[in-house]
């Protein structure tokens, strides 16, 4: 706050929280995952930002005394290093439901936590006065929210001080445009996506301030994760099988690498084909890659670019995403946008698409047009991303950030578009409230993705899907031939999935039009293998 330049949390060589009483690697190795990494930078084999992973014993008590660095803590080497036996490894921490989750958040916060004091205390800072903020998604409801906010003030008292104002709650879809409002001076009218794993976060701004916020649990999750299915049944992800025996050809070729192929084995295990996919895009940064000159065998990404069969999951998902925007601005009266700014780690996927912001910006403008009707403005759009670590437009934007908004600025402002072509938005509509009418909701969302899919072959129409974004004509023609099947089941499932998640009484906060798209590109990423 002071005017310093904000940069990644680093623990330097001249900083080291903690040292071993042996220099053998296996030591080390245990060392590390079950406590923390003598050295953690851009040059060390472990980095900011981290995954949201949790290391805990096998034979943890939760009803007993659990404390962080003692029986749980941050895996900080999370799918850079084999996990410990006598660990598990628990991710999607954010959203579990389990009995045991808010005490697993409690040791993951506490250990990160521990870090950030011992980083004051070794550079001389005052802890009374360091301010750490958190982010949290717009689709989070009060009651999580809650729980979480008290265990982040909780942790901030324990190890820093009683002024529980210096750890404020930031959406992580508002940080960004706090961001471009302070570093770009014509930025004031401003679209925020921050794509996320699991959710997506839109912030729409006029004449600097917010005016609408909108949620929905449609983001990188849907093309790698394993769609409306559950359960342990088995890796699912046509995108995850089409490279899974590539790149572990490419582990093979050394021995050096039986650590990187020991944690593909754990992952596949798991049947969690999203956690695959995270571990498939680290490993181009990987130490040991690098160290094999195999940075360019193991890209996921470039080979996804590359990719003329799934690139068309990645157009539906961008299409769908950019559709459901367009229509919701149209519908509040809203005129085009000059910006927008993508953040999120699961922004990464627009890379996939297309690495041509150029050609990104007047793809984008022309969905906007044909939703509206009318052509774009003189002053055009311009789309902002950051394509080497999206976090740090939403981190950087938390710090400048002067006051935080509550969560009920938040909620008033939020807005949820239930159907396109009635142009139908909720109303305080419980989920309660849509369970009495489920049916005819479903059958009207199955129409509305109908609408949505013959938008999506008219735009092939438009813009030559093969020459601008290396879709294959074949591919192609399999989405038009199979993309407009089991809608309905789709449907159903998504809704079956989400009374899981919610209790009956709770406000509905996210449109029904993702459950079928959802479903619509785990289908077809089996089918363009």
């Amino acid at each position: 706050m002071d005017g310093t330049p904000a940069v990644q949390l680093e623990v330097r060589e001249n900083e080291k929280q903690i040292s071993g009483y042996t220099n053998s690697d296996d030591s080390r190795y245990l060392f590390d995952f079950d406590l923390v990494p003598e050295v953690i930078s851009d040059e060390a084999e472990c980095k900011f930002p981290l995954r949201t992973a949790l290391a805990e014993a096998n034979d943890i008590n939760w009803s007993g005394g659990v404390f962080p660095f003692a029986s749980a803590n941050a895996a900080i080497p999370y799918e850079r290093r084999s996990e410990n036996i006598y660990n598990r490894v628990i991710t999607e921490l954010k959203w579990s439901a389990e009995s045991n989750n808010m005490q697993r958040m409690k040791c993951y916060i506490e250990s990160l936590f521990m870090l950030l004091r011992h980083k004051v205390i070794l550079n001389n800072g005052n802890l009374q006065r360091t301010r750490i903020v958190w982010f949290y998604p717009i689709s989070m409801t009060q009651h999580r929210f809650s729980l979480y906010k008290q265990t982040w003030e909780d942790a901030y008292r324990k190890f820093f001080g009683a002024d529980v104002t210096h750890v404020p709650a930031i959406t992580e879809s508002i940080a960004p445009f706090e961001y471009y409002k302070k570093s770009k001076g014509n930025v004031v009218d401003l679209v925020s996506v921050d794509i996320g794993g699991g959710s997506t976060d839109i912030v729409i701004t006029r004449g600097g301030e917010v005016k609408y916020i909108t949620s929905f649990r449609f983001a990188a999750n849907a093309l790698f994760g394993d769609g409306l299915l559950t359960g342990n049944i088995g890796m699912q992800n046509g995108i995850i099988r089409t490279y899974r025996a590539r790149i572990m050809d490419s582990l093979r070729s050394d021995p050096a690498l039986q650590d990187l192929q020991n944690i593909l084995r754990t992952l596949e295990a798991r049947s969690v084909s999203a956690d695959i996919a995270t571990f498939f895009f680290s490993l181009r940064t990987n130490k040991d890659i690098i160290a094999k000159h195999l940075e360019e065998q193991t890209n996921f990404q470039r080979m996804l670019q590359s990719d003329e069969k799934q690139k068309a999951v990645f157009l539906i998902f961008y299409v769908a995403l950019i559709y459901h925007l367009a229509t919701l601005m149209k519908l509040k009266g809203l005129p085009l946008p000059r910006h927008i700014a993508f953040s999120g780690n699961g922004s990464k996927v627009i890379q996939i698409l297309t690495p041509d912001n150029d050609l990104l910006e007047r793809f984008t403008k022309r969905i906007f047009e044909k939703i509206y009707g009318e052509s774009w403005h003189a002053d055009g759009l311009s789309i902002y991303q950051n394509t080497s670590n999206p976090k740090e437009v939403t981190c950087k934007g938390g710090i400048v950030m002067e006051q935080a908004r509550s969560y009920s600025d938040v909620s008033d402002a939020k807005v949820v578009l239930f159907n396109h072509q009635r142009a139908q938005f909720t109303d305080g509509e419980t989920y309660r409230d849509i369970q009495r009418i489920k049916d005819e909701c479903l059958e009207q969302t199955v129409e509305d993705v109908r609408t949505f899919l013959r938008f999506l072959m008219e735009l092939s129409e438009d813009f030559h899907f093969g020459q601008l974004f290396g879709v294959s004509d074949d591919a192609w023609e399999r989405v038009k031939s199979n993309a407009s099947r089991d809608l309905a089941n789709y449907a159903a499932r998504g809704w079956e999935q989400k009374m899981r998640e919610v209790a009956p009484s709770d406000h509905v906060e996210e449109t029904l039009f993702f459950y079928p798209v959802t479903g619509i590109i785990h289908a077809l990423s089996d089918i363009l293998i």
